[in-house]
């Protein structure tokens, strides 16, 4: 389980009083949620919530309205305890004892509101950020099998601005929004704007695979393009050089590969959306066929010569 979706729980449990917990029995349900930064860090699950003197069920998914969670808690009827299974209850009996001897044990900070910096995105904005990029071609030669944190020291965000609207996976007032600015790689400087794509829910087109959609820093639109020269001032300019070397040395450090492995990072990353299903043979001929220019009358049929 990945630290956004611990995140996520505590914030739910704090909302009915809950602080000092341990989760034992989690499970998988095999369904992606929205709002994660790469496929597979927000999973629907489901588990026991194991209090100083109680336990309750308790499951993750996702309605209108955002990031659901709910269970036994919510109400207070939980399961009889002679009713769990008996290694679920030796595991509870072990976390409700060592509660009862360390006040300290499964006390849980709470998760405060984001303050936005001046020009500066959010802590969970910046991460965004990192795996849209670790993702792209921008990092196609790096090797970042055993990097599992943001490598935050590879890049940099600049004059960041928000417009106000919180984003899908938002937890808190403020934490994800569609921000615009200027990111600043090895590679150069380039505009973007950070917003949510959504996936194909209950596709017919994809049956077998359920995407909840992906984060965009414009690619599509447009918005992601570079800082020209001509559009800052010579200071702005040499600042952005100066910043763009920098990084380049501290990618120059980490590990690469001897082959590129990016193909193309929607493609390869993020499974595509319904409206972006390869077209059919059958859509393809139809296509054609209202494409093709009406005829203008018949045509004279033409008689060839005889033969002499």
């Amino acid at each position: 389980m990945f630290e956004r979706v611990r995140e996520i729980l505590s914030i739910a449990f704090a909302r009915h009083g809950i602080i000092r917990y341990w989760l034992t029995d989690l499970t998988s349900e095999g369904l992606y949620l929205p709002g994660g930064a790469f496929p597979g860090e927000i999973e629907a699950i489901a588990g026991i919530v194991v209090l100083p003197d109680r336990d309750y069920r308790f499951w993750l998914t996702w309605d209108d309205t955002g990031y659901r969670v709910g269970g036994e808690f919510e109400d207070g009827h939980n399961l009889a305890f002679e009713e769990r299974e008996e290694h679920h209850r030796q595991r509870i009996l072990q976390l409700q004892q060592h509660m009862q001897n360390d006040p300290a044990s499964g006390l849980h900070e709470p998760v405060l509101p984001p303050v936005r910096e001046p020009g500066k995105p959010t802590r969970r904005e910046h991460t965004l950020l990192w795996w849209w990029l670790a993702s792209s071609r921008y990092f196609t030669t790096v090797n970042l099998t055993d990097y599992t944190e943001p490598l935050f020291e590879t890049f940099e965000v600049l004059d960041v601005a928000s417009g106000g609207h919180d984003l899908i996976g938002s937890v808190l007032p403020g934490e994800v929004q569609d921000i615009t600015g200027i990111l600043v790689l090895a590679q150069g400087a380039f505009h973007f704007r950070l917003s949510w794509i959504p996936g194909a829910w209950g596709s017919r087109a994809v049956p077998t695979f359920h995407s909840p959609g992906r984060y965009s820093l414009g690619e599509k639109d447009g918005t992601w393009r570079p800082v020209q020269q001509e559009e800052c001032s010579e200071e702005q300019w040499q600042r952005l050089e100066t910043i763009r070397r920098r990084l380049a040395e501290a990618v120059a450090r980490l590990p690469h590969r001897e082959q590129p492995t990016w193909t193309g990072q929607e493609d390869e990353i993020w499974p595509p959306d319904e409206a972006e299903q390869p077209e059919q043979p059958r859509e393809r001929i139809s296509r054609k066929r209202e494409e093709r220019p009406a005829r203008q009358g018949r045509r004279e049929r033409r008689t060839p010569p005889e033969r002499e």
